[in-house]
C-alpha cells in the first residue's frame, strides 16, 4: 500500500510535466502500471526465488554472500529457482585498478556522476563552477578524446567529439565504477583511446518491489529529483524504471541548466544460464553558456555576480550562447553462461545523438559572430565480450562493430563511418593465483584506417593483502574526425603512435587499503587545436586548425583509505613530472581527502 501511495503521489506532482513531453508519458504510464500490476498480483507469492545483494564486480564463479546490512538470516536460492545473470566487470578487487562502489562514493559529496572521480586515482575534474556547465575530467594525465566511457558494456563517447559529458549519467543508477590500469585502456571501447573507464548501472533483482525517491533542494533554485521502481511483471520477467530531473537558475548571468534523464529495463529469465535484458535511455538538456567572467585582467580574480559582466550574457531576455541536447538510446543483451566456464555477453545497440549549438541567434550583439550548429549522429552496432576460464588459463575475446551516420556542421551530411575491433587478452594463473601474468591485443578499422596495439602487464601477489603490478603497451591511434575538415580546408590524416606504462602496489585489508603507483604515456604526435584571434573578435570559439607535437605525461599516485571504530579517513594525491615543460592545464599537484564517520 505504501508504495502504490508513493506512486500516485509522485504521478499527480509531476503529471503536468511529464504530459509535454510523450516519451516521458509513455514510461511513467509504465511505470504507475507496473506498481499497481505488482501490488495486485499474489500469484507472484508462489514463485520460489530469493534475492541476495548482488557485486557486479565479483568474481567469477564466487560464491554469493548476504550483505553485512541485511539481517542475519541467510538467503538460498531453492533448487528449481531462477537466478538472474549479472553484467560481469573488467577488474577483480585483487589486483591493480580502481573500482569504486556504491557503498564507498555515497559517503562522498557529489552533485553529478563527474564529481565521483575526485577522490579517485590518479583523476581531476576541471569543474567550471556551476552545475551543469560541461565539465572536462582527466585520468592519468589524458583528458578530452582521451577517454573512452563504457556503460553496461557500450562505448557512449560521441562519434563526433570522441568525448563524454557525466551531466548525461543518473548518478543515483549508478552501482560501481571502474578505471582501467593505463596498460590496459586502449584495449576497450569503439576506440583506441588511451583510458577506458567502465560504468555499471544498478540490475538489482528482487521479489519484493522496490522503490526509492530523493530529492534535495538549494540556493538559487537548484533542485534534484529521483525517483526509481523495480518489481516482477511475471514470474520470468522483471522491470525497473528510474527518472532524474535536476535544474538551476543562473547565478550568474546566462548561466542556467535543466535537464531530464530516463532509464527502463526489463529483464527476461529464460533460465539460468540465459537471460535477456533489454534498455532504453533518454537524456534531454539545455544549458546556457556564458563564457566565464570578462575581467579586464587577470588581477580580477573576485567575480560579482551582481556587477560583473560575462563573455556571453543574456540579451533582451534571450542567451547569447546556450546549447541542447538530446539523446536516445535503445539496446538488447543478452547474458549466457550455457557452459561452465563459458560465458557470453553480447548487447545490440542503437543511439541517437543531436547537439544543438547556439550563439547570438536570437540577440542582436555585434561583438560575437552568429553559429548556429546541430550536430547530429546515429549509431548502430554490436558489442561482444566472451570470458573462456579452463585450468590456469582465462582467455577475453572482446569486438566491436558500428556503423554512424552525421549530419554535422563541420562533416558531410549524411556521410557514413564504419568502424570494426577485435581483441582480447590471454591470462594465466602460475602458483596459485599468486602470479597472474597477461598477454593482450586489439585491431581497429576505423574509417578505412587500420591501427593495432600489443601490450602485457603481470600482478604478483606477495601476500594475501599485497599486489605489485607492471604493465607496459604500444598501440595505434585512430584519426580524428575533427582535422578531416577544419574549416572546410581537408587536412591530411595525423597517425599517432602511443606507449603506456604504470607500475604499482595495491593493498586491499579491511582496517587499511589503497595503493600508489608510477605512470607515464608518451605520443610522438598528440594533437592540439588551435582558435583564430586574428578575427576581428576574441569570441571565437570553433576550431579552426591544430597542431602536433611529442608530449611525454608522466607522474605518481597515492590513495590511502584508513578505517577504525566508527570512522573512515580516505586520501588521494597525483603528482606531475613534467608539468612545467608539458605545460599541462591540469595542476601539477592535487590533493583530497576526508574524514568520514560511519555509523
Amino acid at each position: 500500500m505504501t508504495n502504490l501511495l508513493i506512486s500516485y503521489f509522485a504521478f499527480n506532482y509531476f503529471a503536468d510535466m511529464i504530459m509535454n513531453n510523450l516519451r516521458l508519458t509513455f514510461f511513467f504510464i509504465i511505470f504507475f502500471f507496473a506498481v499497481s500490476f505488482t501490488l495486485m498480483d499474489n500469484s507472484l507469492e508462489a514463485h520460489s526465488f530469493s534475492f541476495f545483494k548482488h557485486d557486479s564486480l565479483s568474481l567469477a564463479g564466487s560464491t554469493p554472500v548476504p550483505d553485512s546490512l541485511i539481517s542475519d538470516s541467510i538467503l538460498t536460492a531453492a533448487r528449481d529457482s531462477l537466478t538472474p545473470i549479472y553484467t560481469k566487470g573488467f577488474l577483480s578487487a585483487v589486483y591493480h585498478g580502481t573500482i569504486i562502489k556504491k557503498e564507498k562514493f555515497q559517503k562522498d559529496d557529489y552533485r553529478y556522476a563527474g564529481d565521483l572521480f575526485k577522490y579517485s586515482l590518479p583523476s581531476f575534474v576541471y569543474d567550471l563552477g556551476w552545475l551543469g556547465q560541461p565539465n572536462e575530467i582527466s585520468f592519468y594525465g589524458k583528458g578530452f578524446q582521451n577517454v573512452s566511457y563504457i556503460i553496461d558494456g557500450i562505448n557512449f563517447n560521441s562519434r563526433i567529439t570522441n568525448s563524454f559529458d557525466l551531466y548525461k549519467i543518473q548518478s543515483e543508477s549508478i552501482d560501481s565504477m571502474e578505471i582501467i590500469p593505463l596498460a590496459k585502456g586502449f584495449l576497450y571501447g569503439s576506440y583506441n583511446n588511451p583510458v577506458a573507464v567502465s560504468i555499471y548501472t544498478n540490475d538489482t533483482v528482487s521479489f519484493t518491489p522496490h522503490s526509492r525517491i530523493r530529492y534535495f533542494q538549494a540556493p538559487d533554485d537548484e533542485i534534484y529529483f529521483d525517483a526509481s521502481f523495480s518489481a516482477y511483471l511475471m514470474s520470468r520477467i522483471n522491470f525497473s524504471f528510474e527518472m532524474t530531473n535536476s535544474t538551476i537558475s543562473s547565478r550568474f548571468d546566462n548561466g542556467a541548466y535543466g535537464g531530464w534523464r530516463v532509464s527502463s529495463k526489463l529483464r527476461y529469465m529464460l533460465s539460468n544460464k540465459i537471460n535477456f535484458v533489454a534498455g532504453y535511455k533518454y537524456v534531454k538538456t539545455e544549458t546556457q553558456l556564458n563564457g566565464g567572467a570578462a575581467a579586464e585582467n587577470k588581477e580580477e580574480i573576485n567575480f560579482d555576480n551582481l556587477l560583473s559582466s560575462v563573455f556571453y550574457p543574456t540579451s533582451s531576455n534571450f542567451s547569447s550562447r546556450y546549447q541542447k541536447y538530446n539523446q536516445h538510446n535503445f539496446y538488447l543483451k543478452l547474458l549466457a553462461n550455457v557452459f561452465e566456464g563459458v560465458k557470453t555477453d553480447i548487447s545490440f545497440y542503437y543511439l541517437f545523438d543531436n547537439t544543438e549549438f547556439r550563439q547570438n541567434e536570437r540577440t542582436s550583439i555585434k561583438e560575437i559572430p552568429v553559429i548556429i550548429n546541430d550536430n547530429e549522429f546515429k549509431t548502430a552496432g554490436v558489442s561482444l565480450k566472451q570470458d573462456l576460464s579452463f585450468s590456469i588459463f582465462r582467455l577475453q575475446f572482446l569486438s566491436n562493430f558500428e556503423s554512424a551516420k552525421f549530419n554535422a556542421g563541420f562533416l558531410y551530411n549524411g556521410q557514413t563511418i564504419n568502424n570494426f575491433s577485435f581483441g582480447g587478452s590471454a591470462m594465466v594463473n602460475l602458483l596459485n593465483g599468486m602470479l597472474v601474468p597477461s598477454f593482450f591485443t586489439k585491431y581497429l578499422k576505423y574509417d578505412n584506417s587500420n591501427s593495432l596495439g600489443t601490450g602485457a602487464d603481470v600482478n604478483f601477489k606477495i601476500t594475501p593483502t599485497i599486489n605489485l603490478y607492471g604493465g607496459y603497451s604500444a598501440f595505434e591511434r585512430q584519426n580524428s574526425l575533427f582535422i578531416n575538415d577544419i574549416n572546410n580546408n581537408p587536412m591530411p590524416p595525423v597517425q599517432q603512435n602511443i606507449n603506456t606504462f604504470e607500475a604499482g602496489i595495491k593493498l586491499y585489508d579491511n582496517f587499511i587499503y589503497g595503493s600508489a603507483s608510477f605512470f607515464n604515456t608518451e605520443n610522438d604526435n598528440d594533437l592540439f587545436y588551435t582558435i583564430d584571434k586574428t578575427a576581428d573578435t576574441l569570441l571565437i570559439n570553433e576550431a579552426s586548425g591544430y597542431f602536433t607535437k611529442e608530449t611525454n605525461i608522466g607522474g605518481i599516485n597515492a590513495n590511502i583509505n584508513l578505517r577504525f571504530w566508527k570512522l573512515l579517513v580516505s586520501a588521494n594525491s597525483t603528482y606531475y613530472f613534467n608539468h612545467d615543460k608539458e605545460k599541462l592545464s591540469l595542476p601539477e599537484f592535487t590533493f583530497f581527502g576526508g574524514v568520514y564517520y560511519i555509523d
